[in-house]
Formats: C-alpha cells, structure tokens, sequence
C-alpha cells in the first residue's frame, strides 16, 4: 500500500509541475527567431532563453516519469517476492537511469550556458549521452527482468502449484 502512495504523492507533483509550467510567462523565442535572409523561416535562437528559467522543472518531471516507471515495476512484483535483493537490484537501475538522465541535463545546460563545448563519439556530449547512454537504464531493466523473472515473478514454486490446479481441474476441462 505504501508503494502506491509513493505513486500517487509522485503523480501529484508530476501534475503540480505541469500546471506550474502552464501558469508561467512564455518564454522569450519559445518557437525561434526570423532568419535573418529567409523571413518565412524560424530558427532555434537562444537555446538557454527559451528554457525560461524552467530547466530545472523539466529534468525535475523527467526524473519523476523515471520514479514512475521504477514504482510500477515494483508494483507489478507480488509483495512476497518483493525481497532485499529485488530492492536492492532496482535500486541500482534507478540510480543508473537517474545518474544518466541527470548528467545529460546538466552537460545540456552546461553547453547552453555557454560553456566548453565536449564532443564525444562525433557529437556533443548531451547528444551523445541521449544517443548512445539513455538506453543503459531500459537494458538494465530488461536484464533484471529476464534474470529475475524465475526469482521474482513466476517462480518454480508457482509452476508447481499452477501444475497442481491443472491436475485438479482436469476432470472439468473433459
């Protein structure tokens, strides 16, 4: 039961946030400058400006999305099957996908800034930490669930038990 106040309390603010966002000015350029030879096209202008002072709330609701998916993955988890180990290994892939998300946000703000521009696999840093980082967290996940699925999920307990019902219901199936 506490999980799912976690969820909503985290679902409240995700909410809180939004509305925070749409009650806020416009920012300056949110939708690009003219282009100085072609008036019929915008360009990106100032990337920091257009934020609007809300960068910060933006990463704040990316890793909030993040503790959503985390909490729903506990609760698809029986309560029983819910042990240390099964904390303690998501545990790990959210502070993986947290860690990730936080460093692209600050080296994209970072280099919005103003600051030294780090290129890295042939892009700049934020680009290259969406392009080739982001999917660390999901693969993470995708191991845990194929390594746990028989520790967490459907253990060889709940075969034996499902193997028993089919038993005893045979003679309905007839």
């Amino acid at each position: 039961m506490r999980l799912m106040w976690c969820l909503l309390v985290v679902l409240a603010s995700m909410l809180a946030g939004l509305f925070w966002l749409m009650g806020s000015a416009e920012p300056v350029a949110a939708t690009g400058v003219v282009h100085p030879l072609l008036p019929a096209m915008r360009i990106g202008g100032d990337g920091l400006a257009r934020l609007g002072g809300q960068g910060w709330l933006l990463a704040g609701l990316q890793y909030l999305t993040l503790s959503v998916v985390y909490l729903l993955i506990a609760l698809g988890v029986a309560p029983r099957r819910r042990t240390k180990l099964f904390w303690t290994l998501l545990g790990i892939g959210y502070a993986l996908s947290i860690g990730i998300c936080w460093f692209m946000m600050s080296s994209y703000f970072q280099y919005l800034a103003g600051g030294p521009l780090i290129m890295l696999l042939g892009y700049p840093l934020p680009t290259t930490l969406m392009l080739y980082a982001i999917f660390l967290g999901g693969s993470y996940l995708c191991w845990l669930y194929c390594w746990g699925f028989d520790r967490f999920i459907f253990t060889t307990q709940d075969a034996a038990e499902y193997e028993s019902l089919l038993a005893d219901t045979e003679h309905l199936r007839r």
